[in-house]
């Protein structure tokens, strides 16, 4: 009877055991079948967008390289989670009347932390997710996202392409009038000093000629400057994308570039000026060359970036809804 009594604790410590395995077995059966009701449920919403890395319509001579394609790719992904998109997204009518939007104090920062933006490797597919309680919900705030980053991103990129095009093709035929005055002054030129040495010019004379054409590159350099700047002010105000400070800074920048043009303008007249004094009638042939050819090439490179743009912008767009949230 003694032996019985010793055995007895051990007996029931085995007991236990065994009651708390099986517990415990329960248990995780019970967690596992509930993820899995969980995941079927149908909780997650998701979208796709196509990032189109090599089809570029007209342009399919151009070879993307795959270290492009992957800082393109990755360069979205930043962009579909930034407040740029994530902001209008919160404010869209449809996100901002929802329930879990208005109960939740830092929706912002929420909706940051829970977006799923996933690259799956070796496609060009990004998929765009969220888990909430309600599909519903989840559905309308993804599809929220997707059209704040095709609005926000895509479509104002393919703006500034519009507008930069615009500027480009201003500038050109402006080189191109230039060019055409300077053409007839050197045929005028020709006519009139013919073979005739340079032999008696007083080095002032050439040192003042060649000040002349680096006062005059610079002097195309801040007007292009200040006619680029001009219109992104322009847009930065009409758009309201910007904050008051940094329309403050735009604007400095502009007058700084103003009173540099009225510099270089200014000195342009005097360096002229005192070569006539001189004793030149004319702007040097040399010069005249010089300035030809400097603006040829810069009209030449306009003419390529304007040729790029109108290509690209006739092409399909780069990034494309391929699947909303359903």
């Amino acid at each position: 009877m003694l032996a019985n009594l010793r055995t007895r604790p051990l007996f029931f410590v085995k007991v236990i055991g065994v009651a708390c395995g099986v517990f415990a077995l329960a248990s995780f059966v019970a967690i596992k079948s509930f993820a899995q009701v969980s995941a079927a449920s149908g909780k997650t919403a998701t979208a796709q967008v196509h990032l189109r890395s090599e089809d570029l319509g007209v342009m399919k001579q151009v070879t993307i390289s795959p270290a492009d394609r992957e800082t393109f790719r990755k360069t979205q992904y930043h962009m579909i989670k930034s407040h740029a998109v994530l902001g209008p997204t919160l404010r869209d009518p449809k996100v901002a009347n929802l329930a879990a939007i208005k109960s939740n104090p830092n929706a912002l920062q929420w909706l940051h932390d829970n977006l799923v933006v996933s690259l799956t490797p070796e496609s060009e597919l990004i998929g765009i997710s969220l888990t909430m309680p309600d599909k519903n919900d989840a559905i309308k705030i993804v599809n929220a996202v997707v059209a704040a980053y095709l609005e926000r991103v895509v479509e104002y990129d393919h703006q500034t392409k519009i507008t930069r095009l615009e500027q480009l093709r201003k500038l050109y035929n402006q080189y191109q009038d230039e060019l055409r005055t300077k053409r007839a002054s050197l045929r005028q030129l020709d006519g009139s000093v013919g073979n005739e040495t340079r032999v008696g010019r007083d080095a002032r004379r050439d040192l003042t000629l060649q000040d002349l054409r680096e006062n005059r590159q610079e002097l195309r350099r801040t007007r292009l400057q200040k006619a680029m700047l001009e219109s992104q002010l322009a847009r930065a105000k009409a758009d309201k994308a910007l904050t008051s400070e940094q329309i403050d800074v735009m604007t400095k920048n502009l007058d700084n570039l103003k009173r540099q043009t009225d510099v270089y303008t200014a000195e342009e007249d005097r360096m002229i000026a005192e070569i006539e004094r001189l004793g030149a009638s004319q702007i040097d042939l040399k010069n005249e060359h010089d300035d030809i050819e400097l603006l040829t090439k810069t009209s030449r490179s306009v003419g390529q970036e304007i040729e790029s743009l109108d290509i690209e912008l006739q092409a399909r767009p780069r990034v494309v809804l391929f699947t909303d949230a359903q």
